[in-house]
């Protein structure tokens, strides 16, 4: 990744002969090169090669998920898909997920996507969340896969990660009773 800096934005202490960056917000998961040219030291530096080191930034690791994984029975009340994160993901968008449902007892057909909202990633004491929903919320009796492209956690990421779960039935006030199926 380059990160373009003006030499302003550099201090050189000439009683420590230390020179320092600007700050820099880096990308989580991300694999960055520092360069200090050789020019630096003058002209009797010219032969000395220019100074490169490589470092990466750590790519977030997915701490939980909600609906959790494998969850059967999720209301279709409060129809939200969140992420937490051990740190700051290093991309986020729509695109960078795919919701996939079909109705359960459905061995024949092809599951749907599902349009999602945009997603929003928000800091919390020591992780980020990430929130989107499907448009028209969850619908019952339905299992949903949801996959996360590797693009979330960085360049250095080397896959997606995906789960299910399922919905269960709409009903207004369980306690008022009822028969519930699934139509089959």
């Amino acid at each position: 990744v380059t990160v373009p800096l003006q030499e302003s934005e550099f201090r050189y202490d000439a009683d420590t002969y230390t020179v320092s960056y600007p700050a820099v917000e880096l990308l989580s998961g991300t694999g960055y090169a520092a360069t200090v040219l050789s020019r630096v030291s003058g002209p009797m530096g010219a032969d000395l090669g220019s100074h490169v080191w490589l470092f990466n930034t750590e790519v977030p690791e997915v701490m939980s998920s909600w609906p959790p994984a494998g969850q059967d029975g999720v209301s279709t009340t409060a129809a939200r898909i969140q992420l937490v994160f051990s740190r700051p993901v290093a991309h986020v968008d729509a695109d960078d997920f795919q919701v996939l449902a079909r109705a359960l007892g459905d061995t024949v057909s092809a599951s749907q996507l599902v349009t999602i909202t945009a997603p929003s990633a928000r800091d919390s004491v020591g992780a980020t969340i990430l929130s989107f929903a499907p448009e028209g919320g969850f619908l019952p009796f339905t299992r949903y896969r949801v996959t996360m492209s590797a693009e979330v956690l960085g360049e250095l990421a080397t896959e997606s990660y995906s789960w299910e779960f399922s919905t269960a039935a709409r009903l207004d006030d369980a306690a008022l009773g009822g028969v519930i199926s699934n139509g089959s």
